[in-house]
This record gives structure tokens, C-alpha cells and sequence, in this order.
């Protein structure tokens, strides 16, 4: 997401800030804050060797959902918003159009999950907020697989794996037009 060049550019700035050109006069800790404000990166941690060279280990933001409404941004797996990097374009499940703060934790959650399956992320289109959770295309076929909760994830995937497994078989799939994963022992369809 960040490249070095730019946290290197980062470095040069907080160092323009310090008053001294030693470099066991710069403040580590202010340097980290000043790192971590960039909301590319998660986690920085600077140190000096005995020698008085200075390190720096940054640990940048994992996008895990790509939202196109908004402007455009990432989703890391905490819910936290990360801007588009001109360096970097993740492979991320997409959710389009607007989607809420408050639901951006639940939304993360659910493309986490979405990312261990690959069955799944390779199935599923774009996903919609919709005002009793979240609607997800599925674009070989004429439904919408919607989820109202994100627990038991899992076990809703391999329910619906199941289903889509029997519906294949019995040529059933596009006689749907919505497919819920509430329950974690079954699931809802309803018919065209």
C-alpha cells in the first residue's frame, strides 16, 4: 500500500522538524506518532543501534474491501477507512455504493471471511448495504444472496455451498431471485 520511497520521504520530513542533526537526538516516539498519522500505515517502530544508525519497521494497512461509493476507499480488517494508494490496487471483495461508518467493522468482518473462501470470493459480485444488512450479487445466476448477521460466517458459507452444490445437480439455481443466510443451520430461498 505505501511504498518505501514514500515512507522515506516521511522520514526526511519528521527529521526537518528536529532541531538537532544528531541522530540520537531524535525523539523515536514522536517520530513513530508521525508515521502513524499517515493512515496508510498501522504500525511503526523506530530505534537506534549502538552504532547511531537509525531503523525504522513499518507496518502498513491490509485493505480486506475495496468500497467504490464515497469517493472511494479501503476497508482494513478493523473496520478503519484507508484511501486509495496510486501504488497499490488490491484484490479485495468490492462493496458498491454508500456504506455507513457504523457498518464499516460488520462489512470488514464479512470480507475477511469472504477472503478465506475461495470459493466464495471467486462466486460473489458486488455487495450493497441494504437497510436489513447486506445484499451480495452472485453474477452467474439471477439472485441476490443476502445476510442479515455476520455471525457464524462460516458456517453459512458451507451451507450455502450445499445449496448451490443441490441446485447445480438439480438445475434449481435460477428459478431463485434471493438466497438468505440467517439461520447457521439452514437457508431461505425465495423462489421467481
Amino acid at each position: 500500500m505505501i511504498s518505501s520511497d514514500s515512507v522515506n520521504k516521511l522520514l526526511t520530513l519528521a527529521q526537518h522538524d528536529s532541531l538537532s542533526p544528531q541522530k540520537s537526538a531524535i525523539n523515536l516516539r514522536e517520530l513513530e506518532a508521525k508515521l502513524e498519522y499517515n493512515n496508510l500505515i498501522k504500525k511503526a517502530e523506530a530505534f537506534l543501534t549502538i552504532d547511531d544508525i537509525l531503523h525504522v519497521n513499518v507496518r502498513p494497512r491490509i485493505p480486506v474491501l475495496r468500497i467504490l461509493g464515497d469517493g472511494g476507499y479501503y476497508l482494513d480488517h478493523e473496520g478503519s477507512m484507508i484511501p486509495f494508494s496510486p501504488f497499490f490496487e488490491a484484490d479485495v471483495p468490492e462493496f458498491c455504493g454508500v456504506l455507513n461508518e457504523e457498518n464499516h467493522a460488520d462489512a470488514a468482518a464479512l470480507a475477511v471471511e469472504l477472503g478465506k473462501d475461495v470459493f466464495m470470493r471467486s462466486h460473489l459480485g458486488c455487495m450493497y448495504s441494504q437497510s436489513d444488512g447486506i445484499q451480495i450479487e452472485v453474477p452467474q445466476h439471477s439472485y441476490v444472496i443476502k445476510i442479515r448477521t455476520i455471525d457464524q460466517l462460516k458456517q453459512k458459507f458451507d451451507n450455502y455451498k450445499a445449496f448451490y452444490v443441490y441446485g447445480t445437480d438439480n438445475d434449481l439455481l435460477n428459478k431463485y431471485k434471493e438466497v438468505v443466510l440467517d439461520n447457521t443451520n439452514q437457508i431461505i430461498g425465495t423462489k421467481i
